[in-house]
């Protein structure tokens, strides 16, 4: 009876065991039917996959240059409005003097209107004046005359000039009255010409201011005064000689200032010529 029993369980357990072995080959071979399927879809998911990457690292490449362009576009736009803000206050500021111009313009529209007005009358007065110190020096003492001609026509020369203007011309003419004013104020010791007796010598010339002029020959052994009377010259004596070298000398600045001793002729046609002076 246990033989049975053990011939039956064997039987059985072969028979389960075949069992087993069919159910595992069949489940390898729906496994290896199954496994290139599988592999396909994992290979296609893969490559979608690696192309999404692709496409988001293109993207954010994009977004990235996109980001960049953006940031230098608002640096831009920032900068641009500062600009803006500054041209507006120069605006500002080159409008204010712009009308600070124009308000000067209007007043030196004004003021030339009121210098054509002055113009029209400083000419017959230069004129005058040219005329009056041309008197003058003819019946001053003639020291320097010929620098003092010269500048009479140079004055004449130049008020017919019409690229000097008025203030110009008028600025000419007072300086030469300053230049007459200061001579009855100094004095001064020169070299210069005399004509006697048609000869043509040099001399030695003391001006006492306007009062008076004196010369003394180049070897010191003459000495004459102006006589503005006559015209002519008048000897001085032997002891006002002494006199005259000393005042020479303090024009020269040799020495010291001092009281001098020396003769001045005085008439009626020095009066004439201090009326005439008097415009000066």
């Amino acid at each position: 009876m246990n033989k049975n029993m053990n011939k039956n369980m064997n039987k059985n357990m072969k028979t389960t065991m075949k069992l087993t072995i069919k159910k595992s080959l069949s489940i390898f071979c729906i496994s290896v039917c199954c496994t290139p399927i599988y592999a396909k879809v994992i290979n296609d998911v893969s490559q979608q996959i690696e192309k999404i990457n692709q496409n988001g690292v293109i993207s954010q490449q994009k977004i990235n240059v996109i980001s960049e362009k953006t940031d230098t576009l608002f640096e831009q736009y920032i900068k641009l409005q500062d600009q803006l803000e500054q041209l507006n206050i120069n605006n500002q500021y080159l409008q204010k003097l712009i009308d600070d111009q124009l308000l000067k313009l209007t007043k030196l529209e004004a003021q030339l209107n009121s210098i054509d007005e002055t113009n029209s009358a400083l000419i017959p007065l230069m004129t005058q004046m040219i005329e009056t110190l041309k008197v003058f020096v003819r019946l001053d003492t003639p020291f320097l005359i010929e620098k003092r001609i010269q500048t009479i026509e140079k004055l004449e020369s130049l008020f017919i000039k019409s690229e000097l203007s008025i203030a110009q011309k008028y600025r000419q003419i007072l300086q030469a009255y300053v230049i007459e004013s200061q001579y009855g104020q100094t004095i001064e010791s020169y070299q210069g010409t005399i004509e006697l007796d048609g000869r043509i010598l040099t001399v030695q010339f003391f001006r006492m201011g306007r009062l008076a002029l004196y010369y003394r020959s180049i070897n010191q052994k003459e000495a004459f005064v102006w006589d503005n009377k006559n015209k002519g010259w008048l000897p001085l004596e032997k002891s006002q000689m002494f006199e005259l070298d000393k005042a020479m000398k303090m024009a020269q600045n040799k020495v010291t200032p001092a009281l001098i001793a020396l003769p001045v002729v005085v008439d009626a046609v020095f009066n004439e010529m201090s009326s005439v002076g008097g415009q000066l």
